[in-house]
C-alpha cells in the first residue's frame, strides 16, 4: 500500500472504472514533492473508511492488483503536466509581469499610432 513522508514515496493517484458496488480503479505512484514520476502498478480498490491515527486521517482500502491502467497514466500524466505549466506562467508573471505588460504595451501603442 502507498506510503508518503512529506510528499515523498508512493500514493495513488486517478479513480476509473467505477463499479455499482464502489470499487474503481486507481495507480500507485512514485512521487517526488506530491509529483508522479512512475507509474508503479494499478489496483481495484474498496473503500473502507478512514481511520485517525494520531490526528492524521488515513483511508482504508481493500485492494486487488489489476494490469497497469495506460489511460490512466496518460490523464496522470497529462494533468500534471497542464498543472505545473500554469505553475510556472505563474511564477513567470509574478516575476516579470511588469516587464511583460509594459511590451505589450509598447506594442500596442507602435501599432495604434
Amino acid at each position: 500500500m502507498p506510503y508518503s513522508i512529506n510528499g515523498i514515496g508512493t500514493t495513488f493517484y486517478g479513480h476509473r472504472d467505477d463499479e455499482p458496488d464502489g470499487s474503481y480503479v486507481t495507480t500507485e505512484w512514485l512521487i517526488f514533492l506530491f509529483i508522479p514520476i512512475l507509474p508503479i502498478r494499478s489496483f481495484r480498490v474498496w473503500p473502507l473508511g478512514q481511520r485517525r491515527f494520531l490526528g492524521d486521517f488515513s483511508q482504508q482500502y481493500l485492494a486487488r492488483e489489476v494490469p497497469l491502467c495506460r489511460p490512466q497514466v496518460v490523464n496522470v500524466y497529462l494533468t500534471t503536466f497542464v498543472l505545473l505549466s500554469l505553475l510556472g506562467l505563474g511564477v513567470a508573471i509574478f516575476l516579470w509581469g511588469e516587464a511583460i505588460w509594459s511590451l505589450v504595451v509598447k506594442i500596442a501603442v507602435k501599432i495604434l499610432v
